[in-house]
């Protein structure tokens, strides 16, 4: 094995051990709340979440995240009517993240969240 192999072999298997696969939710009835949990298995806690929400919203609705089980505060993203696309890393210390969709008016659409925990 060259050496290049090797260094592209240690980058794998660090990067798989540091990367977890996503949590992927789809929000088909946009006028319910729904509340997801994402989780890793992973000791100690990861430190960061990567969430990407896209869709479609005749109106308002708003997205909160929360650490599981303690509740404690994330982000709250407020979604408005037309198309979303929403883009954000946070800082996170569990190793749950609960999600908390709530419309505000919103009746009609569909949206899907991606979360990453890092």
């Amino acid at each position: 094995m060259n050496f290049q192999m090797l260094i592209a072999c240690c980058g794998c298997i660090l990067w798989g051990c540091t990367q977890e696969q996503p949590g992927e939710f789809a929000i088909n009835d946009v006028s319910q709340k729904h509340v997801f949990i994402d989780s890793v298995a992973t000791d100690p806690p990861m430190v960061h979440v990567e969430i990407t929400v896209w869709g479609q919203l005749d109106s308002a609705a708003s997205l909160t995240l929360h650490s599981y089980p303690d509740s404690g505060f994330v982000d709250r993203f407020e979604l408005n009517k037309g198309e979303i696309k929403l883009h954000k890393y946070r800082d996170l210390y569990t190793n749950k993240l609960w999600i908390i969709y709530q419309s505000k008016g919103a009746k009609k659409g569909k949206l899907h969240i991606k979360t990453q925990i890092r």
